[in-house]
């Protein structure tokens, strides 16, 4: 299976078999998205996963899929923990991937069975 993708601090970023997305529609009107950005800052986990789906999976727009999926992370949902840790762990920086494992582990504790397999596959446990 061939990817193509942008290149963002040594993390090759596309579409990921196993990255998981909810089951809403992820379009975002221009209009929505001021709103969405203040009350993802403000820690909301729809408004942040929302973003992060409407950028990443929509518009294609990786980078700023990223950072929204990143925001998502830190407002405490086990989904883009796990989508997070998904992604950093195969960079080829080993910070990212140390980071990844943080990410899956959070996830993990949370109950995430996806994230628990993925750290047994990655720590061969």
């Amino acid at each position: 299976m061939k990817f193509t993708g942008k290149l963002m601090s040594g993390i090759m970023l596309f579409a990921i078999p196993g990255v998981v997305m909810s089951q809403q529609s992820s379009s975002v009107s221009k209009e929505e998205i001021p709103s969405l950005e203040q009350e993802a800052m403000s820690g909301s986990i729809p408004a942040a996963k929302k973003l992060y789906e409407n950028y990443y999976f929509s518009n294609l727009d990786y980078e700023e899929g990223m950072k929204w999926l990143r925001i998502c992370a830190e407002n405490g949902d086990s989904v883009c923990e796990y989508n997070l840790g998904f992604i950093l762990v195969k960079s080829k920086v080993k910070n990212d991937r140390m980071r990844g494992e943080f990410w899956l582990r959070r996830s993990a504790d949370k109950g995430s069975v996806r994230a628990k397999e993925l750290l047994i596959e990655i720590n061969g446990d």
